[in-house]
């Protein structure tokens, strides 16, 4: 009689998973993370607020009626505005920075030139943006991911040269 080496359970498993697909394992792999968590899941306590709390003022009690201090003129509120930039190159420099997005630093111009030109619109999503700054003009170059005739997301990129005001001048040059 022929005696066969003992296979243990995780060799059985080893197995198993070596035979399935990529993404079988990926999505067995979530499945026990999102297990794992439910069952190790503590209640965290929130972080403490470092904001000053604002100050109150107490209504003062006169006569059975309630009524707010009155303000002096030295507790008038006056708008705040910020300062004007007051050389060349700071006036240059929020020239420039307008142009970009405060969310994900894409440039908008780029952005609308891009979304006109593809295939699916909706499926636009930014990667990447990065300018370097020539004097008259700066040369921007995004990348971006986006649905090809296929429907399949493929990685591109665009170089332009814009003026100072944010328009579009030319395109130097295109990725696949």
């Amino acid at each position: 009689m022929i005696s066969l080496p003992k296979i243990t359970w995780w060799e059985k498993c080893v197995m198993y998973l070596s035979s399935m697909k990529k993404w079988h394992l990926l999505l067995i792999l979530v499945v026990i993370a999102i297990i794992y968590n439910s069952f190790t899941y503590k209640e965290r306590p929130l972080p403490i607020e470092t904001k000053p709390m604002p100050v109150k003022t107490q209504p003062l009690k006169s006569n059975n009626k309630t009524t707010m201090p009155a303000k002096t003129s030295s507790q008038k509120t006056k708008p705040v505005s910020k300062p004007s930039p007051t050389t060349y190159t700071e006036s240059r420099d929020q020239l420039i920075k307008k142009q970009f997005s405060p969310w994900d630093g894409s440039h908008r111009a780029l952005n609308e030139l891009i979304k006109i030109s593809m295939n699916d619109p909706g499926s636009y999503k930014h990667v990447d943006t990065v300018y370097w700054d020539r004097g008259d003009f700066i040369i921007v170059r995004t990348s971006f991911r986006g649905k090809n005739v296929f429907g399949a997301y493929v990685l591109n990129w665009v170089k332009v040269k814009v003026d100072l005001n944010g328009n579009i001048l030319e395109i130097i040059e295109q990725g696949p």
